[in-house]
């Protein structure tokens, strides 16, 4: 079933994926599991580009230094060059 520009998607998610969603739909104030798994899907996407540009990402603590993460789906990725730059 397509709806407007979108398209209906069925996804099985075991135990503990629906463990993980529900726990972020809780802590984010989403009012559905797929405005979760949207807001995952556009953080996805963003660290694909950044790591695609050059970027490095990180975290700050209460304005101290900033902490590399590495984000081994991120770098398979774009190692793989499979990402394309937009």
């Amino acid at each position: 079933m397509e709806s407007g520009n979108g398209k209906k998607v069925q996804v099985y998610f075991d135990k503990t994926a629906m463990e993980v969603i529900n726990d972020l739909q809780k802590m984010s104030g989403s009012q559905s599991m797929s405005e979760v798994i949207r807001d995952a899907l556009g953080l996805y996407n963003w660290t694909l580009k950044m790591y695609r540009e050059g970027y490095s990402i990180g975290t700050i603590k209460d304005g101290q230094a900033v902490q590399e993460v590495v984000l081994p789906f991120a770098m398979r990725t774009v190692e793989s060059q499979s990402l394309p730059k937009s």
